[in-house]
């Protein structure tokens, strides 16, 4: 009988430690299971965003294939194919006054024709500046030209050495106008900037009367269009 109650205290004893040992294990498994996590996310809060490397070559510009400089519709060299074609400068121009449509009903239709007196092929692209002078000095008379944009569009006309370009005016009669609002003098001639440039060229022209007030807006003129 005491032997069997001892046995039974051993025995139970042994359930015991067992119980302890099995705990103290999986107490140490977490732990270690737990470090190992803490060790793997530690470098890379799981808040803090990721970039891939794909996306940020996406959003990086790509290198571009044309030549430096070069646009699709650039202002100071026009291109003409592969070839780059400088922009006409005055002094490779030489002007001139075209009959135009003719004239009727108090307005008279002449061109602007700028032909390239240079040596190689240049372009211009868009309306020139016009006014018309007098004075024997080049003193400006009146308001210059206002830009017409109902006629051809504005793109780059290659001229080579001895082409013409022309651009098309509507100049209304100064006698169409009460004397005291005009106030009409006589012209030599007109004033002319070509698209992109600060040097004009004078275009001597003295059929034409124009107004000294310049509230009164005489004259208009298209964009520049190849000589048909």
């Amino acid at each position: 009988m005491a032997t069997t109650m001892i046995n039974q205290k051993f025995k139970t004893f042994g359930q015991l430690a067992g119980m302890v040992l099995a705990v103290g294990a999986l107490s140490g498994l977490s732990a270690c299971t737990s470090a190992i996590n803490d060790d793997a996310g530690g470098t890379a809060p799981a808040s803090a965003p990721i970039t891939s490397a794909s996306t940020e070559a996406d959003t990086s510009s790509p290198a571009s294939s044309s030549p430096a400089g070069t646009t699709s519709e650039p202002t100071g060299e026009p291109s003409n194919g592969d070839t780059q074609m400088p922009q006409c400068a005055s002094s490779d121009l030489q002007a001139s006054l075209g009959e135009g449509d003719g004239g009727g009903a108090g307005h008279m239709y002449p061109t602007i024709v700028l032909t390239n007196d240079g040596d190689e092929s240049c372009a211009l692209k868009g309306y020139p500046g016009v006014s018309l002078v007098t004075g024997d000095d080049g003193t400006q008379l009146g308001a210059p030209a206002e830009e017409d944009s109902s006629g051809p569009d504005r793109i780059w006309v290659t001229m080579a050495p001895g082409e013409s370009v022309q651009a098309q005016m509507d100049i209304v009669q100064a006698a169409n106008y009460d004397e005291d609002e005009c106030k009409p003098e006589d012209a030599d001639g007109f004033r002319i900037y070509p698209p992109g440039e600060t040097e004009s060229i004078f275009l001597a022209a003295d059929d034409f009367t124009g107004c000294a007030n310049e509230d009164v807006s005489l004259m208009t003129v298209r964009a520049l269009e190849p000589v048909s």
